[in-house]
């Protein structure tokens, strides 16, 4: 996969922003933002969230994400599965 978003590059960067201090301790929505801002290969004015639901970023092949469909940040298995699906087109792995 060229755009470098493959499932073990997804959940390093999950497990890496997860470990940050007083991170459990943002609300959902803005874990999510710290999540896409680090996903984001581009500089940080790139990265920019449009209410009520669209990431624009430099996502590789995909320039923005709609996260309208999003599960909750901290089921990991299916926030990660959904995030796969939506880089990659694969089919869901739970």
């Amino acid at each position: 996969m060229s755009n470098g978003f493959e499932l073990h590059v997804l959940t390093q960067i999950y497990d890496f922003v997860n470990e940050r201090s007083n991170f459990s301790k943002k609300s959902e929505l803005d874990q999510i933002l710290d999540y896409f801002a680090t996903l984001n290969k581009g500089s940080d004015s790139d990265f920019k969230f449009v209410s009520p639901y669209k990431i624009y970023g430099d996502f590789g092949e995909h320039e923005f994400i709609n996260i309208r469909q999003a599960p909750n940040f901290k089921d990991k298995n299916r926030f990660l599965s959904w995030l796969n699906i939506q880089f990659n087109h694969q089919q869901e792995i739970l």
